[in-house]
């Protein structure tokens, strides 16, 4: 899958989301994910899988991983585990 926005670097973990699908185009079959790889040697930490796209940059706190999805929601992920904090639908898709 391609990665759309810039990888984010927190501590020693690299965060980046991915989706199928164009920019400007919704794939037929969607699908997406938010990827964790530990930075100094690229191993998969965690995957969180999606419904589609994440097209933006993803932001991290201490705590969590923010990213808007193509599915018209807005995401907060446990930076730990990769697991849902929370989700809330923001009535459109998010493609920046």
């Amino acid at each position: 899958m391609p990665v759309w926005g810039e990888p984010v670097v927190a501590d020693d973990h690299v965060y980046f989301g991915t989706g199928n699908g164009r920019l400007n185009e919704e794939s037929f079959d969607p699908a997406g994910a938010v990827v964790c790889l530990r930075a100094k040697d690229g191993e998969k930490v965690w995957v969180t899988k999606v419904p589609n796209a994440v097209l933006g940059r993803v932001s991290v706190d201490r705590r969590h991983v923010y990213f808007g999805c193509r599915d018209h929601h807005f995401y907060g992920i446990h930076r730990d585990n990769g697991s849902l904090a929370w989700k809330r639908n923001v009535g459109g898709p998010m493609v920046t």
